[in-house]
């Protein structure tokens, strides 16, 4: 056979000219739209742009223009792509960090080379934060294939897989929206033939779980007694790295066992603020005097960290998550307080709104690092909790044009992450009604965003996959001051209150146009 002559191959080779020039125009017109700076239509394509879209998404955005009739019309017009299982030509150039077997540890696939690539994927992203599993004995256990391992299961090796970008990840290989979904219904199944037993893997996967579908909930004490720890030694060993994988990168020092003492020192804190605000024989309310005590100590915890992990020297996941959790802390603490304040104190009231916008902007900073290394699909789940309060204590002054850029800055962070979790999904729905609820005037890029949001991706029914543990923390600080009650503050009835109306405006306003 001739190739040159093989009409296969010209028909290949037209296909990838046809995509080439239609990828060339898509660029000249991006050029042209950003040249111009259309105030309708630049904000828009810049979001979509800065949350992962497809590239049909934002062909299709500047398709339809700023005069489209209705954003809704997105979704009957963007072309799914066809479920496809071959090999794309980042799978083909992978190299996984740890190559494991995926039998006979789970039944959703026998591809070796996929099941090490979802393993490698989250002891480099999420490992690094919750690290409840030893690393090498998991891997070393599951590479011997032994089903009486002491530290691996099939349980444990389904909760990790839900992080890859890649068709064969996905439940539905057309909705990346079902990425690990088919692992996870594996690992469910798993756990409820456990019939009560408890061995190590089977506590690890519990955790992941967890924080999986509930994360963390606001307005509760911790149920779980301080441990006795003894700090790990500041061992800086040649072993001890971490890469940004899948990316070919160099390595770099991980610093892990400073980081573990790091946010064990910070968890003792946390601890004792979240017993003083929701224990049993404290009020909903937080003295100032005992807030600044709290605040001395996160500062004093800050201030005390090695320079090994600081966010200059070691930009790691898990060092940006313990960063963002003291944020988050300070966010949350001041949080409740600020509403409690009587009219008399007002310097203090100024004095906490100034700190509580700085710490948001901070979290954003940190965000922003992470997006300017690495892509923002790899952010890991806890983000979103930080992601969420920033914009919630953002919401309370967007007039300030700092905090106006941040907050579309966290926002389509947020956007990003909702193509990935479902629960990112239910906070942005969540940030996004209560600013309609408040009466927030939000900025003109903001509403674009969430526009698109609720055309591409928010559906009637979402709003039936959340539980009440998640509050909406807006709502949850203004208890003290209001008659709102605890069931208005939590996720899901929020949402199906507020979504309702919130959509049946929208269609008489379609309604109107018509």
């Amino acid at each position: 056979m001739n190739p040159e002559n093989d009409g296969r191959r010209r028909i290949t080779f037209k296909r990838k000219i046809e995509s080439l020039e239609e990828d060339r125009d898509l660029l000249l017109r991006l050029v042209d739209t950003i040249r111009n700076d259309d105030s309708q239509t630049t904000p828009g394509i810049m979001n979509l742009i800065r949350s992962s879209a497809s590239l049909e998404e934002i062909r299709l955005s500047l398709d339809r223009g700023p005069d489209s009739s209705s954003s809704n019309d997105v979704q009957t017009k963007i072309r799914r792509p066809a479920v496809q299982r071959f090999m794309d030509v980042k799978r083909l150039s992978d190299v996984p960090l740890y190559e494991v077997p995926a039998q006979p540890w789970t039944s959703v696939t026998d591809d070796d080379a996929l099941v090490s690539h979802l393993i490698s994927l989250y002891f480099t992203w999420q490992h690094p934060i919750l690290n409840w599993i030893d690393r090498d004995l998991f891997l070393r256990d599951m590479r011997s294939k032994n089903l009486n391992s002491r530290f691996c299961s099939p349980l444990l090796v389904n909760i990790p897989q839900f992080y890859s970008g890649y068709p064969e990840a996905f439940a539905r290989a057309d909705d990346p929206g079902s990425r690990g979904r088919h692992f996870y219904e594996e690992a469910i199944r798993l756990l409820n033939k456990e019939e009560g037993r408890l061995p190590l893997t089977t506590l690890q996967a519990r955790g992941d779980i967890y924080t999986r579908t509930a994360t963390l909930s606001l307005q509760k004490p911790s149920i779980v007694k301080i441990p006795k720890f003894e700090p790990l030694p500041q061992t800086h060993g040649a072993e001890d790295t971490w890469i940004p994988y899948p990316r070919q990168a160099k390595s770099q020092q991980a610093h892990t066992n400073c980081v573990i003492t790091g946010v064990f020192n910070l968890a003792v804190i946390l601890w004792d603020i979240s017993n003083y605000l929701f224990g049993d024989e404290k009020p909903l309310s937080l003295d100032p005097i005992e807030a600044d005590a709290f605040y001395y100590r996160l500062t004093k915890w800050a201030e005390d960290l090695p320079e090994c992990i600081s966010l200059k020297n070691t930009p790691t996941p898990g060092v940006m998550d313990m960063h963002m959790r003291y944020h988050n802390a300070i966010l949350v603490m001041y949080g409740f307080i600020q509403p409690s304040l009587k009219q008399s104190e007002s310097a203090a009231k100024d004095r906490i709104k100034i700190l509580r916008l700085a710490t948001a902007r901070a979290i954003s900073a940190i965000l922003n690092q992470f997006r300017s290394l690495w892509p923002l699909e790899y952010v890991p789940m806890n983000s979103m909790q930080y992601a969420t309060v920033a914009l919630f204590t953002l919401l309370e002054d967007l007039e300030d044009q700092q905090n106006k850029k941040v907050f579309g800055d966290i926002l389509t962070a947020l956007r990003a992450l909702s193509r990935r979790w479902q629960l990112a999904k239910g906070m942005l729905r969540l940030v996004q009604l209560t600013a309609i609820k408040e009466e927030v005037n939000l900025p003109n890029e903001a509403q674009i965003l969430f526009t698109d949001f609720e055309a591409e991706l928010w559906k009637a029914d979402d709003r039936e996959q959340f539980s009440s543990l998640y509050p909406n923390f807006a709502v949850s600080i203004n208890q003290g001051k209001s008659d709102q009650s605890v069931d208005g503050a939590e996720l899901d009835r929020f949402l199906d209150e507020w979504d309702k109306l919130a959509l049946s405006e929208r269609e008489g306003e379609s309604d109107n146009k018509n």
